[in-house]
């Protein structure tokens, strides 16, 4: 079994993220996408792709997963329609 952590419990950047997450003995890292700054993000640009593919290489630290956080604010399983 492997084990990971996400992104905002260790509360670091993702620069440090990785190594972090290594130093501690995790697995793999999933990301979190928030839905105010999801623009923002890393995995929204092929540069920010390819950094992120390089801190994980280079930690040796797989990203496991990505978590879009949106969905606690949009759900499609919403009783509002407006929300879906």
């Amino acid at each position: 079994m492997k084990i990971g952590i996400l992104d905002g419990v260790l509360r670091q950047p993702w620069e440090t993220l990785f190594d972090r997450a290594a130093a501690l003995g995790f697995d793999g890292v999933e990301l979190g996408v928030s839905a105010d700054d999801y623009a923002a993000s890393a995995l929204w640009n092929a540069q920010g792709r390819q950094s992120l593919a390089k801190l994980s290489r280079d930690s040796g630290i797989p990203i496991a997963s990505v978590c879009l956080h949106t969905f606690w604010r949009y759900s499609c399983a919403s009783r509002d329609e407006s929300a879906r």
